[in-house]
């Protein structure tokens, strides 16, 4: 029967500190993305916490700016919700982002779809109309 990977780093000292550590950078993970900007959540994340120093990987120079702007209103969210960093760097590490960015389709419904074609065909032959049966087409 397999045992859960935690059992194996528990039983090793030195594992059990990685573990440890580990766990603790995905609680401040959790926190950041709880006060960071969503749309730089999303390119960015904890890297470490070290000596004071609180690391965010960038994924791109960008969102490297951008969080360095935010830097000091970031520092003093995490601070108030108990990270010990007392000062925050931001470092470039293109494609460490580990989850996809999320896509977003939309859709139009049945009863959507049919109210716009009803209104599409009421309409003379018009720029409105091509462009809302080019909407329907793609839909």
């Amino acid at each position: 029967m397999s045992k859960p990977l935690n059992v194996f780093f528990r039983a090793n000292p030195q594992l059990n500190c990685v573990l440890d550590q580990a766990q603790r950078l995905r609680g401040w993970q959790l926190e950041y993305e709880r006060v960071a900007p969503p749309s730089l959540v999303r390119s960015s994340r904890v890297g470490s916490l070290d000596n004071g120093w609180l690391t965010i990987m960038a994924e791109s120079g960008a969102v490297a700016a951008k969080l360095r702007q935010f830097a000091p209103e970031l520092l003093h969210a995490m601070q108030a919700v108990g990270c010990p960093a007392q000062e925050l760097r931001v470092r470039v590490a293109p494609g460490s982002q580990t989850t996809p960015p999320r896509r977003t389709t939309n859709r139009l419904g049945i009863k959507s779809r049919r109210e716009i074609q009803d209104f599409a065909e009421n309409l003379p032959d018009s720029p409105l109309r091509r462009a809302l049966e080019r909407l329907l087409e793609k839909a």
